[in-house]
């Protein structure tokens, strides 16, 4: 039983730590792209993760039978934020894909570019400037899906936790 409420800690812990990776990466981004769709989505909803896994976390720590501390409080605010994670991961997934795949691949980087833009360049061999520290938006934008989909796998686990650990 112990284990389990170690494991809970742990899943807790780790949860605040890679929301606060994505929001300090997001953040980078609005800030270097004018905001890119995703991008703000992603702000969001690790900010969403802070402002609820945090005080579910201290309260249930402090105190025992308030109202955060009910499973179903918990298991639905929890898996709210499993969908916004989910949705997160593959918007930027997808943006990574279809927006910027052309783009990070050949270091062509703009405000607006489309694939069909870049295949034109491309095709006529003209290459854009690195504006921007496009590796650096790019790195950027893998981080946050990564992360995204790594946070969605850790609250997909998490009512298997809770529930053992009554």
């Amino acid at each position: 039983m112990t284990w389990l409420l170690t494991a809970r800690l742990v899943t807790f812990v780790t949860t605040i730590l890679f929301s606060t990776i994505v929001f300090a990466l997001s953040a980078a981004l609005v800030s270097e792209t004018g905001g890119l769709n995703f991008s703000g989505f992603a702000l969001a909803t690790s900010l969403l993760t802070v402002v609820t896994v945090v005080p579910i976390f201290v309260i249930d720590m402090l105190r025992k039978g308030t109202f955060f501390s009910y499973i179903i409080v918990e298991i639905v605010s929890l898996k709210v934020l499993w969908i916004f994670w989910l949705s997160s991961g593959s918007y930027a997934a997808w943006t990574d894909s279809q927006m910027m795949g052309l783009a990070c691949s050949f270091g062509i980087f703009g405000e607006c570019i489309s694939p069909y833009m870049a295949f034109d360049m491309i095709q006529s061999e003209l290459v854009l400037p690195d504006v921007g520290g496009a590796s650096q938006v790019c790195g950027e934008i893998k981080a946050v899906t990564a992360f995204s989909f790594l946070l969605w796998i850790l609250r997909n686990s998490f009512p298997f936790l809770r529930y053992a650990s009554l």
